[in-house]
């Protein structure tokens, strides 16, 4: 199809000593940003990289604020110019007792 890339141009990995986290299961993209998220029960980060002159750099790493890891925090991503939402689909209410699911939004601070 034609405008359709061939070539690969960049590799994004885990920060290492994540270990096997399910890396690249999600991934959303705005504009050179792309934002990466897990699927694994042991992830409780996601992560933003940014293409800065041909070069990507890993710039936030996004966090469950409740943090348990069998809430599944970045088993979905998506992003906009200046928020990023990471779903938790096993993340519990705030009394701990069920486990109705949560989508965390982040919101990007000044440049």
């Amino acid at each position: 199809e034609a405008g359709m890339p061939t070539a690969r141009t960049a590799l994004l990995a885990p920060p290492a000593g994540d270990g096997d986290l399910g890396f690249g299961a999600s991934v959303a993209t705005f504009g050179a940003r792309v934002a990466v998220g897990s699927r694994s029960g042991s992830a409780t980060s996601a992560y933003i990289y940014e293409n800065a002159c041909g070069q990507w750099e890993r710039t936030h790493e996004l966090s469950s604020p409740s943090a348990p890891a069998e809430e599944l925090f970045g088993t979905d991503i998506d992003m906009s110019a200046n928020h990023v939402a990471v779903g938790a689909p096993r993340a519990s209410d705030q009394d701990g007792m069920c486990q109705p699911g949560a989508v965390f939004v982040f919101t990007r601070s000044g440049e």
